[in-house]
């Protein structure tokens, strides 16, 4: 007697939970804030988030030199605050907000990271540091010209 042959079943594929993907809008947002932030630079192998309003409102909280106009050959200890402007910006932002009102922990943290830098990066990085919050708060902007003067072209030439 022969034997039948059951039909084959089709077998359920295994889903595989993934991580959720980001919702629409916050992969629009993050677009829009690269774009219009820019990118972080990268100090002492670490990468700092773009300076925005809120790196210069929290720099000013801890009285930092690198904001105040000072002279970067006479602040005093020009290491410490740059590896406090790291910190600051290595960190997520609700971090550095609660670090810029903890005076210690703060100083703490950039101690810590200045004990990983090579002090033969010093200069290296006060410069990378000054650069950055140079750009960041340089405004430039092109004043319209008068009716008929071309742009460029003070003379109307």
């Amino acid at each position: 007697m022969a034997t039948k042959k059951r039909p084959a079943r089709k077998r359920a594929k295994k889903v595989v939970p993934t991580k959720a993907p980001a919702s629409l809008q916050e992969m629009h947002d993050s677009t829009v804030n690269a774009e219009v932030l820019g990118k972080g630079h990268t100090v002492a192998g670490l990468t700092l988030r773009p300076v925005t309003l809120e790196t210069i409102v929290l720099l000013k909280q801890v009285n930092s030199p690198l904001i105040l106009g000072e002279e970067i050959s006479q602040v005093e200890n020009i290491f410490l605050d740059c590896c406090i402007f790291i910190v600051l910006q290595t960190v997520d932002s609700m971090e550095a907000r609660k670090l810029a009102w903890d005076e210690e922990a703060l100083r703490n943290k950039a101690l810590d990271l200045s004990a990983t830098i090579p002090a033969g990066e010093f200069e290296t990085l006060t410069q990378g540091i000054n650069s950055i919050l140079g750009d960041a708060t340089t405004t430039a902007v092109d004043a319209k010209p008068p009716k008929g003067e071309k742009p460029g072209d003070p003379l109307g030439n």
